[in-house]
């Protein structure tokens, strides 16, 4: 994963868990850009919340239906749904 995702932020690299802004804000600052450019993929709603409330975008991830869903804000989501492979 390294590869494809050089920068990781980890528990331990804040004091803020992922239900406040910090973690996510620290990202965007490491990555030099604002958290409103950033887009998240998170399946955990702590995750969803936090990176909400820093202003990023964030893709709602439910595996065990295979679908996402866009979450702009609270109040607007476009849902996607993709299919494994297998279901075809």
């Amino acid at each position: 994963m390294e590869t494809y995702f050089p920068l990781r932020v980890c528990a331990e690299d804040t004091v803020g868990d992922k239900s406040t802004t910090e973690p996510f804000q620290f990202a965007a600052k490491l990555l030099n850009i604002q958290a409103s450019d950033c887009l998240l993929f998170e399946d955990g709603a702590m995750g969803i919340a936090g990176a909400l409330a820093s202003g990023m975008s964030v893709v709602q991830i439910h595996a065990k239906d295979h679908r996402m869903e866009f979450l702009i804000s609270k109040q607007k989501k476009i849902m996607l749904e993709f299919l494994p492979r297998s279901a075809k």
